[in-house]
């Protein structure tokens, strides 16, 4: 089984949350037929953290962040994209790490803030 998911064949841009969704469900395919899957970044050359956040921050949060390390990895990723990715997987393992009841105040702050904007 090829466990490689080529971005390049999703997006040619790792920026937004919609292609993250795509690569989200790349992902659940490939596991779902390996126990691992390499995310092959070659010729991606932009980066945002929406696209990491909803591809690989729901990954941390559902598998675990050593689950995740174990069966997720990176290869032909720009400096500035490993940084970009490696931030969005930070913060997904901090939000991990959280109580659950701290994860519950923040999501309502986030919320009544956005009832403002």
């Amino acid at each position: 089984m090829n466990n490689i998911i080529y971005i390049r064949d999703i997006t040619k841009r790792a920026l937004s949350d919609q292609d993250g969704l795509k690569l989200r469900e790349a992902i659940r395919e490939t596991l779902d037929k390996s126990n691992s899957s390499i995310l092959d970044f070659s010729d991606i050359n932009y980066f945002a953290t929406p696209f990491f956040n909803i591809s690989i921050g729901y990954y941390v949060l559902n598998l675990s962040p050593s689950v995740f390390i174990n069966r997720i990895s990176v290869q032909n990723i720009s400096d500035i994209g490993k940084k970009t990715y490696e931030r969005a997987v930070q913060n997904a393992i901090q939000k991990f790490e959280l109580p659950q009841n701290s994860v519950d105040t923040i999501s309502k702050i986030v919320h009544d803030e956005n009832k403002f904007n």
